[in-house]
């Protein structure tokens, strides 16, 4: 870290440094310092599509959505086959309720990347906006299968489950959540 910050007092203007300064910041759980160094990143390369997709996730899980559709969509300018620009807008849209724009953006996913599996996450929000809770999870449990340590699929499951009624699904997940959390924290269970 001292490396980059050294590397910024003697250029200002070193969009690596900002970006991999955020990088930093992000691993480290430092959301706004991260988004601050991305923003450094853009100003000083405004074409730098991984800082602006990197910003937009951190804007889309603060959910300020309405900045994280505005950085994605510059993603998708700079790269427009990108997918993961394309599935994470159109997970902000699903949260703002945009659901022909999400839906658009998921059709184009699944026409570059059908395994993709941001595509289902953003399909399950759909599936529980319309209130299609069954579907959603499906989909949940799909994107499940592709990555079994996908902490918000399981999360979101947990909740379709506790909503359904489905106790005991939702009991599960919830152990499974927190066992990932223990494993990742590096503390350990006893009893």
């Amino acid at each position: 870290m001292r490396d980059y910050d050294d590397a910024l007092r003697m250029d200002p203007n070193d969009s690596s440094a900002h970006y991999n300064l955020g990088l930093i910041d992000e691993q480290i759980g430092d959301r706004p310092r991260a988004i601050a160094e991305y923003t450094g990143a853009i100003r000083t390369q405004p074409d730098n599509a991984d800082a602006y997709l990197r910003r937009g996730v951190l804007f889309l899980d603060a959910g300020r959505f309405d900045q994280a559709v505005t950085d994605f969509t510059r993603v998708h300018e700079l790269r427009p086959k990108d997918p993961w620009s394309l599935a994470n807008r159109g997970i902000s849209y699903a949260w703002l309720h945009a659901s022909e724009k999400a839906e658009r953006d998921f059709a184009a996913v699944r026409a570059i990347d059908p395994a993709n599996p941001v595509l289902l996450r953003g399909e399950a929000l759909l599936d529980i906006n319309a209130g299609n809770l069954k579907a959603a999870i499906g989909n949940l449990t799909a994107a499940l299968k592709i990555d079994p340590r996908d902490a918000w699929s399981l999360r979101m499951r947990a909740q379709v489950f506790k909503q359904l009624g489905n106790y005991e699904n939702f009991r599960a997940d919830e152990q499974q959540l927190n066992r990932m959390s223990t494993i990742s924290t590096g503390k350990v269970a006893h009893g």
